[in-house]
Parts: C-alpha cells; structure tokens; sequence
C-alpha cells in the first residue's frame, strides 16, 4: 500500500546526503518530516553517517545498502535487466539478503543519478514521481536518463516495463542558470545553504565535522582523484604534480574518500576526515588554488557558494589522445565553468608539466 505524502530518498555519496539534507531541512515539497533515506555504504565513513541520520530525526526511516562495482557493459545491462523484471529480488542480490525492504509504498523518490538501486526501488513501487537534485557539474548537462542505451528504451518501452515511463518532475540545482539540459522549466533553484543555521548546524553534527585551521595555513590544494579508474591517461606519478618547488611549503593534499593507495611523502595531507563541502563553505576563499586532473570538489565553491579559487586541471598532461570524446567532454564541462567565473582567466588547463609549473610560480 502507496504512503501518501511519503517520499524517499537515494543516495550514494556525501555529497548527495548533504543535498538531501538540505532539501528535507527546507521543507521542499513537503519532505520535512515525511521522508526516509537510503544511503550505500561505499563512501569512507558512510556507516557512522548513517547513524547519525537515525539520531537527527529528519528522516522517518534510514536504510544502509552497500552495492557491488559492475565494471562490464554486459553484466551492467544484466543486472538492469533483472531489476525490471525482478526489482525485489535485485535489491536483495545486490543489497544484501539482511536488507531491510522498506514495506510501505512511497510518492516520490529523489535522487542525484537514475542509479540501479533507485531504478529497482522505483519499479517495485511504481513510483511515478521522480525528482533529481544536484550532483555536481554533470547535473547541469541534462538528463541522467537520456544516456540510457536506445536499445533498452526502445524494448522496455515496448513491453511497458520498467522505469522508461516514468518523467523526471523536477531537477533542484544551485545554479539553474547554467543547466544546459532541456526542458528548463524543469529545473529548480536549490536552497541556499550558507545563510541557513539549522542546516549547516546539522551537517556539522551528521558528517562530524571539526574545526580547523589546515586550509588557512595552505594556499594551494591539490584534490586527489583515483586515477587506476580514469582510462586514457598516462602512467604519470602524482609526485610530478604536487613536488613542484613553488608549492612544497604551501601545498595541502586533500586525500579521495575511497583511496586506498599510501599518499605522498613530505607533503602535508588532509586525510579528509570532515567532508569537502563544509570545509569549502568555511575556509575556500577566492585566493586558494584548486589543483587536479578533474574533480567535481574543484566546482563545489562555485556553484555552492560563489567563490572563485583559482583552478588549475591537469587532464591535458594526463591524457594520451588529446582530440578522444572522452578529452573533448573534459574540455566542454571546463569551458561551461570558465564561462560562469567573473574573472575566466582564474580557470585554466595547462598542457605540459613545464606550463603548469609556471603557472604555479605566477599566481
């Protein structure tokens, strides 16, 4: 039986809890006090950020599931294939046989991406409401679901199985603006966090936040990603990048949450303990300098707070075939956010590791 008024929310990273928690805090839609949540336990601290949710209140129930990484096309598309056809079996194969299924029905879900486990929860359901909110830059290419495979559209739609037809009813962002997606009339401005108390109060005590001076101390941050996932690059040590001269004594290495790799030596680390957006809300300033290959973090000051630090991608150096889609999709997504900057000239793509370096030295 379908709980009216209940909605549920999906997330898989803290940075999708975060924009959850500011949707439900601020009362959008009637999600204040009607909503439960599911978060997936892939993220560094992800099970203590679970219960913390449970002690906060805000959400009716708080459900954990954890998912395999299906890296093949084909086993993809199986377990796509499985969840429309078999969406409560699919949630306990993938999730887990102790996964606590939430009994009641839901009138809404949102979500940052159409992900498996929220397109399993949607046809078990039959929920027709789907709301996305923002996730980062690829938020604002359009819609996650268009990249679904013609071939899975054209059968499903067919059949009338699946989650195909189901439209998106919203999309929340920080910066509507810049959504290149179409319709428009779809997107939705996000609640401002920075001016909000009870918010920020609440991620502080959710994502357990502690005060500190790292980032006051250190100009130059260099955003770590994980870069055995990135194909099409060059087998470069990250040491080429942060043991520059200019930056030894002023760079900060900000560690990825899943990394497992020992990080740099002699270099100061930030081991990520607090999460990215509460420390860019209270230390990134228009004078740091955001430095990676490419990182979603390097647009949180933007596109959350307004700031703009100067930005610094190296996927130039890293890729091996320059004129690639995957290179060209880089380019436009930096593009897209150099156009937004009140000064474009703080955002830049250096080619070689001699213009980086330069780079470093004149700024």
């Amino acid at each position: 039986m379908r709980n009216e008024g209940k909605s549920i929310f999906v997330c898989y990273t803290p940075f999708q809890v975060f924009n959850a928690l500011n949707l439900v805090i601020h009362n959008v839609n009637g999600t204040g006090g009607h909503s439960d949540i599911c978060v997936e336990r892939n993220f560094a601290h992800a099970g203590e950020i679970a219960e913390q949710l449970k002690k906060s209140g805000l959400f009716g129930r708080v459900y954990e599931f954890f998912l395999p990484d299906i890296k093949r096309r084909f086993l993809h598309r199986a377990a796509v294939l499985a969840g429309t056809l078999f969406p409560v079996w699919s949630i306990k194969k993938l999730a887990g046989s102790d996964f606590d299924l939430p009994g009641q029905g839901y009138q809404a879900l949102y979500a940052s991406v159409w992900g498996l486990f929220a397109v399993n929860l949607i046809n078990h359901y039959g929920i027709e409401t789907v709301c996305l909110f923002e996730d980062g830059l690829a938020s604002y290419e359009g819609s996650m679901k268009n990249k679904v495979s013609f071939l899975y559209r054209a059968v499903f739609q067919f059949l009338n199985l699946g989650c195909m037809g189901v439209k998106e009813q919203a999309v929340y962002l920080y910066r509507p603006a810049m959504y290149q997606g179409k319709p428009s009339e779809l997107v939705k401005k996000m609640p401002e966090v920075k001016e909000c108390g009870k918010f920020i109060r609440a991620c502080k005590e959710i994502f357990g936040y502690k005060e500190n001076d790292t980032y006051q101390k250190r100009r130059f941050i260099y955003l770590e990603i994980i870069m055995s996932e990135v194909s099409g690059c060059r087998a470069l040590p990250e040491s080429l990048f942060v043991n520059v001269k200019p930056l030894r004594s002023r760079l900060l290495v900000r560690r990825h949450p899943r990394a497992s790799q020992k990080p740099e030596t002699g270099v100061r680390i930030d081991t990520g303990e607090n999460m990215w957006e509460l420390e860019a809300m209270e230390h990134i300033t228009d004078r740091h300098v955001l430095i990676s290959y490419y990182s979603t973090a390097m647009f949180t000051p933007k596109m959350l707070f307004d700031r703009e630090p100067y930005l610094i991608f190296t996927y130039h150096i890293w890729r091996v075939n320059e004129s690639d889609e995957e290179t060209k999709k880089l380019q436009r997504i930096v593009q897209f956010l150099k156009d937004s900057y009140r000064n474009p000239e703080k955002v830049m793509a250096p080619h070689t590791i001699e213009e980086y370096e330069a780079i470093c030295i004149r700024i």
